[in-house]
């Protein structure tokens, strides 16, 4: 049987910058990597242990 290390899910969301600050300075979240920092279409945020998608 498989064994799950981790799971990174995929949230869609309308606009990836306004949502990075937010989950940033709401949640303390730390940008993992963005696909393109004048427009992205898609980034990873993490905080400890737990990393979300945003797209």
């Amino acid at each position: 049987m498989a064994v799950f290390h981790a799971v990174h899910p995929i949230l869609p969301v309308r606009d990836i910058k306004i949502s990075l600050e937010y989950y940033k300075n709401k949640f303390g979240f730390v940008i993992k990597f963005i696909n393109n920092s004048e427009q992205p279409l898609y980034a990873g945020i993490t905080r400890g242990e737990v990393e979300i998608h945003l797209q």
